[in-house]
């Protein structure tokens, strides 16, 4: 995920493998960033979505690989009604956050009989949008089997791919890391073998495994959210519905500095230079 903030008020924030947000206050600047990791995945009984939690605060006079703070439980999977989507990439403007532009977007899109339908006119009204310059090289999963039929596409705001079965993840290496560090689990998870908590809990050791032998750990990580749908588009959260946590980026640097939201210091002197910073 990352954030970045240009002059005046305008606030850019992006999901990616490194996401972070920068702002200008009294002349000194800070970065928060947050590493997304998700993983989208068909199974035997309907099909997954799994994201991490983890947002860190990096300082713009500090290397991105040496974060200030980090917190944890904030959401990057959504439900709107038929659909849900989980995505990596720009995540506000400031003034339009993504989530809420593919939910706005959703109504005039809604009406159509199955999801890859559905995407493609998302992905038009998004590039009609003033702010897709900033969304365009967003990476998102949609999930839903409201058509009759269990639905899982990705997109990058160009082009669409529809999951016949299998697994992939926003890190475009994920699947080969997991193909290298088990070949017998890798061929069933292709397949779709397993049910979708057998597959949650495999691709969760798996991404956990991922994140610690790349040193991500302050990047990406915390509770993962999983959330399933059903043959007949039913959505169950399986692990840890964070949607009420989601918090407006620019509330953040005001959230920490008055201790309302708790966060994890990764080095001495850093909740000092992290306030001073303001």
């Amino acid at each position: 995920m990352k954030f970045y903030k240009s002059f005046g008020f305008k606030l850019v924030c992006f999901f990616s493998v490194t996401f972070f947000f920068q702002n200008k206050i009294n002349g000194q600047q800070y970065f928060e960033t947050s590493g997304t990791l998700v993983v989208g995945a068909k199974c035997s009984d309907g099909a997954i979505l799994i994201a991490d939690s983890r947002v860190s605060v990096v300082l713009s006079n500090h290397s991105p690989d040496s974060p200030a703070a980090y917190f944890d439980k904030m959401p990057k999977i959504y439900i709107e009604k038929k659909i849900a989507f989980g995505t990596r990439g720009t995540r506000s403007t400031g003034e339009i956050d993504y989530a809420a532009l593919v939910i706005s977007n959703y109504k005039t899109c809604q009406s159509y009989g199955d999801l890859d339908t559905v995407v493609n006119c998302l992905i038009a009204l998004n590039k009609a949008s003033n702010s897709f310059n900033t969304f365009r090289n967003n990476f998102t999963f949609f999930m839903s089997a409201f058509s009759g039929k269990t639905e899982l596409i990705l997109t990058d705001n160009r082009s669409t791919f529809t999951f016949l079965a299998g697994f992939y993840g926003t890190s475009q290496d994920f699947k080969r890391f997991v193909e290298l560090e088990n070949k017998v689990v890798f061929d069933s998870l292709n397949r779709s073998q397993y049910t979708c908590q057998k597959a949650s809990n495999l691709l969760q050791n798996f991404m956990r495994l991922y994140i610690k032998k790349n040193k991500l750990d302050w990047h990406i990580g915390g509770p993962f959210s999983v959330l399933k749908v059903t043959p007949t588009n039913k959505f169950i959260w399986l692990q840890n519905d964070f949607t009420k946590n989601n918090i407006p980026p620019n509330e953040i640097m005001p959230r920490i500095k008055s201790g309302k939201l708790q966060v994890t210091y990764t080095w001495p002197g850093a909740e000092q230079e992290l306030l001073r910073s303001r």
